[in-house]
């Protein structure tokens, strides 16, 4: 089996060893592996993933945001059409999909064959029995063989943590790496500042650190000095915009808005929901930008 080591990237990824060296330390393993990694959204799972191993993937597949199994079913034939299937039809259902995945990874050459499935909560549509055909494939077709490498990852970490490293059925205790990444230290933060070429100074890097932490500081921080370039454009950005970029649903959000302005009195609405009824009284630092139609922070 060929030996698979870390290559030269030059800067492309920014900290990061020890998850690499974990994901290749599976690869290189004698057997098949799972591995499954987690964390918050943005955070660059998929790209440590593609970045670790080239872009050379014998499968790969991401999952549809809000979308039915039928969706969900035609998207997945196109990753097998788009990893070398010839002939393939439109699944019937999950265990139907990953049976040709099965015959997909049997027409490749001999070698590890990493499979990697990103987003993998969105695949799993109500009543759609996505979970016990992925627990089929794993225990019926992938541990029986010594040369599949499955990477599942995916932001919503609470669905991985409850179906998949929780599970009682055919995937308790199958994971065999479990991976997730934390936000940047201060160190990778000015990393990143310098590889990006984003002219921020220690302070600043600091201050943005210790409002927001991590690697989505300095994107935000770097979005508004753009923005901010042309006042237009930010007047133009939309509330909805800006909530799906943080993983939240703009109607949810209006809707408790909408609530919290219905209560005419002050009493039993907490310190937070008080932000939102008197905005006189939001501290200095979490207001927007003279001219911004963004909601405060």
């Amino acid at each position: 089996m060929r030996h698979i080591s870390l290559y030269n990237k030059g800067d492309m990824i920014i900290g990061r060893k020890e998850e690499q060296q974990e994901l290749l330390r599976a690869c290189n393993s004698e057997y098949s592996e799972f591995v499954a990694v987690t964390g918050r959204r943005r955070i660059g799972k998929t790209f440590l993933i593609r970045e670790t191993f080239g872009y050379k993937f014998a499968f790969q597949h991401s999952g549809l945001a809000n979308q039915n199994t039928r969706a969900q079913l035609k998207e997945f034939r196109q990753s097998l059409l788009r990893s070398g299937m010839k002939k393939c039809r439109v699944p019937v259902d999950w265990s139907d999909a990953f049976f040709l995945l099965s015959q997909l990874l049997d027409q490749q050459e001999s070698g590890k064959k990493v499979v990697f499935i990103d987003e993998l909560p969105w695949m799993d549509a109500p009543r759609s029995n996505f979970v016990s055909a992925i627990e089929h494939f794993w225990n019926g077709y992938a541990s029986a063989r010594k040369d599949i490498l499955l990477i599942i990852c995916g932001s919503a970490t609470s669905w991985i943590i409850n179906n998949v490293f929780k599970n009682h059925g055919g995937l308790h205790n199958r994971v065999t790496y479990r991976i997730n990444l934390a936000p940047f230290t201060l160190l990778e933060c000015e990393q990143y500042a310098k590889s990006r070429c984003l002219g921020i100074n220690r302070y600043g890097i600091l201050e943005c650190y210790m409002v927001m932490g991590g690697q989505v500081a300095l994107r935000i921080q770097r979005a508004l000095r753009l923005a901010l370039q042309e006042s237009a454009a930010l007047r133009q950005c939309s509330c909805n915009t800006w909530y799906k970029a943080c993983g939240h649903d703009a109607r949810r959000a209006d809707k408790r808005r909408q609530h919290h302005k219905q209560r005419t009195s002050y009493k039993g609405v907490g310190r937070l929901g008080s932000l939102w009824i008197y905005p006189k009284i939001q501290p200095r630092w979490c207001r927007h930008p003279q001219g911004c139609s963004l909601p405060a922070c």
